[in-house]
């Protein structure tokens, strides 16, 4: 199976040259990623002025997301991973706009919406490496983060199908793979400009070079 999943990932990632173990589709991110919680509730308290009681739920909230959230990214599919992840965004959101004013809920809206489409840190990171290249607008975002959600889901279910099936050879669907990589690609690129369309091809070969220095 890890040869197969190091395989999906190299049709997965948007032009991506390489394959990596940490990339493969549904592959586990770090969830103490990132701003630690104690970070993550200074914030907040920051920007929404809370009082100390206030501070103390959204903290005891955030807490049990991030609990939430390792139990999620222990399920198997990519699909119910992501599920329970925004389940437990939700919740979260749910609990602490319960505990502001009228004034704090507004400011929270505007932090939600500037908050990452998706949690995927696979998403994430191909997102991350387009981001500032191809100057994506926010809209441009969220409709590349949803392809690319929608783009591993289907390698991920071919995977699943082909190997209750009894697989064992990965060349057996590496066509396949790549028809949904190219298929997702055009996708993506009809959100792009012809510009940044440009852009996005010499990302791509400036990608390349190393690898194919490394096979001279």
């Amino acid at each position: 199976m890890p040869r197969f999943l190091a395989l999906a990932c190299l049709f997965l990632a948007v032009g991506c040259s390489s394959s990596r173990p940490d990339s493969a589709p549904g592959a586990r991110g770090d969830v103490d990623s990132g701003p630690s919680l104690e970070a993550r509730v200074d914030s907040l308290a920051a920007r929404l002025e809370l009082n100390d009681e206030q501070r103390e739920s959204v903290s005891e909230t955030l807490s049990e997301r991030a609990t939430a959230l390792r139990t999620a990214r222990a399920l198997p599919t990519r699909r119910e991973r992501r599920v329970a992840m925004e389940r437990a965004q939700v919740e979260a959101d749910s609990r602490i706009a319960a505990t502001l004013t009228r004034s704090q809920r507004e400011t929270y809206d505007v932090i939600r919406a500037e908050r990452a489409e998706t949690a995927d840190p696979l998403v994430e990171r191909q997102l991350a490496r387009l981001r500032e290249p191809l100057a994506l607008t926010s809209e441009q975002e969220a409709a590349i983060a949803a392809l690319l959600n929608e783009q591993a889901d289907e390698i991920e279910t071919l995977v699943d199908v082909y190997l209750r099936r009894g697989g064992q050879d990965v060349s057996d669907v590496r066509d396949d793979i790549r028809a949904i990589r190219e298929s997702y690609d055009a996708r993506i690129k009809a959100e792009l400009t012809p510009v940044q369309i440009e852009a996005l091809e010499r990302l791509r070969r400036d990608e390349q070079r190393p690898g194919q220095r490394r096979r001279r």
